[in-house]
This record gives C-alpha cells, structure tokens and sequence, in this order.
C-alpha cells in the first residue's frame, strides 16, 4: 500500500500501480525461481566433483573393475625393451668414455713428465 501512495503523489493511476506491482510480483517469483535452480545446480555440482575426486583416488590408486576392464600384461613391453636399449647403449658409451679418459690422462700425464708423443 505504501508503494501505491508513492505512485499516486507521482501522479500515476490506480491502473499503472497494479501493473506495477504484478509485474514487481512476477519479477519476485522469477527471481525465487532462480534461487532454487542455483541451488539445485551447485547442489549436483557438488556431487559431481565429490564423485571425480573419489574416481581420481582409486585410479591413483591403481584400481580397477575388472568385470569391465582387463589388465594386459605384455612379454615384450615396450618401455622395458627401450629401456634396456638405453642401458645397453649408456653402458657401452660409458666404456668409450673411459677409454678415451685413459688415453688422454696418459697424454697429460706424458707431457707433464716432458714425454711429448
């Protein structure tokens, strides 16, 4: 009622100040609307991150449902054949160093010793 005295010394109609005040309603209504859908939202949000960070723990875990996945294991697995390329090769990079660091510190050592080869 107050809100219609503030619309009469305005100079605005009976008519207007109901129109306004169904439209303020439905305005209301839409906005309380909107309330409860937020609410909704963050409330499924919520669960939705609750259930990845539990999904996240057990693939962290390494677990697994084996009635729908299977774990294959491989004879020749290819990280382990790699891997042993790569030690074989260090290995053997490692004796060539070796044998060059010999061979220099005989050179150093000769010159050092006034030996020049």
């Amino acid at each position: 009622e107050a809100e219609g005295v503030a619309y009469r010394n305005q100079g605005a109609s009976p008519a207007v100040v109901r129109t306004a005040r169904k439209r303020n309603e439905e305005l209301q209504n839409q906005v309380l609307a909107y309330e409860k859908e937020k609410q909704k939202l963050t409330t499924a949000l919520e669960k939705a991150e609750a259930k990845v960070a539990e999904l996240e723990h057990h693939v962290s875990r390494g677990s697994y449902n084996p009635s729908k996945e299977k774990v294959v294991h491989m004879t020749m697995n290819p990280e382990r054949v790699l891997r042993n390329g790569r030690s074989n090769s260090m290995e053997e990079e490692i004796k060539r160093l070796k044998r060059a660091n010999a061979v220099l510190t005989e050179k150093f050592n000769d010159l050092i010793a006034g030996n020049p080869t």
